[in-house]
């Protein structure tokens, strides 16, 4: 009787665990006198079982303890296969590319940095860079950096699933990084905007503009039919290089559609006009 009493209260229990599935601390169940013993069980985390133990009842002479903890249910599913991750040096700093071949359930990607292999990394953007890829295909994705110190750096990439599981890749070495102050500190001839990089963007590009002499900047970005959608920068600045983010956003933090941007760039009476493109 007490081994057909286990047997069932095995079985119940596995039932009960399959049907809260990953919950965790779940509620103790408390059997009562109608069965004729008291009956505790305790649910938490996946990958365990712990078989029934018995410690004296009331009637029969058992109470009946059944715990179980780390209950294995499936096995944790990778959301991307990469197929490649690497980094190149520029001129005016480092362009990280890393190529997917599928992308299932996948929200997008976050880059990090650090100075050595160890240690903890400073994610580089400031929102996510959203998946392009799916179940049944892939995509190409590269991001731009450009660190402020010269020598070596170390990079790492993570992608952040829908239910906000993430998984990092690398890290991967550069060497020989040329410090953006240092490119940028010889002061510029005239005034210019440099075109963004990458172009097309997604999610977020850079622009680079120059000073011959200290003035009142603003840098803004407009729809094609002339809307003001971002303010970028609007301070004074000192003569010099200047770099700027635009994270395709608008002033109130909602992200744009697709299509055909203007960048404007005005000191003074200069005023300079690129086109950019999002594309997602």
């Amino acid at each position: 009787m007490i081994e057909k009493r286990r047997f069932i209260l095995a079985l119940f229990t596995l039932g009960f665990l399959f049907e809260q599935g990953f919950s965790q601390d779940v509620n103790k169940y408390h059997g009562g006198p109608y069965d004729g013993f008291a009956t505790n069980i305790s649910l938490f985390t996946p990958l365990g079982f712990e078989l029934p133990k018995y410690n004296g009842g009331p009637q029969d002479g058992h109470d009946v303890t059944i715990s179980a903890s780390n209950i294995l249910l499936q096995e944790s599913v990778i959301a991307v296969t990469l197929v490649s991750f690497y980094a190149i040096v520029e001129y005016n700093g480092v362009t990280i590319s890393w190529i997917t071949e599928t992308e299932p359930d996948n929200a997008g990607f976050n880059v990090y940095r650090n100075r050595k292999e160890n240690g903890e990394y400073e994610k580089l953007n400031f929102s996510i860079i959203s998946a392009r890829g799916n179940a049944m295909s892939g995509a190409e994705y590269s991001y731009f950096d450009h660190p402020r110190d010269p020598g070596s750096y170390y990079y790492k990439l993570q992608d952040v699933d829908l239910n906000g599981v993430s998984h990092f890749y690398g890290p991967i070495l550069v060497s020989g990084v040329i410090s953006v102050e240092k490119k940028g500190n010889s002061i510029p001839q005239e005034y210019s905007l440099s075109q963004n990089y990458p172009n097309p963007f997604n999610p977020e590009t850079t622009l680079k503009y120059a000073l011959p002499k200290a003035g009142f900047v603003k840098l803004e970005i407009f729809n094609v039919t002339g809307k003001l959608v971002r303010n970028l920068v609007s301070e004074p600045k000192p003569a010099g290089n200047f770099w700027a983010r635009w994270d395709g956003r608008d002033k109130d933090g909602i992200r744009v559609s697709s299509g055909i941007y203007l960048i404007q760039f005005k000191v003074g009476d200069f005023i300079q006009t690129n086109t950019i493109i999002l594309q997602k």
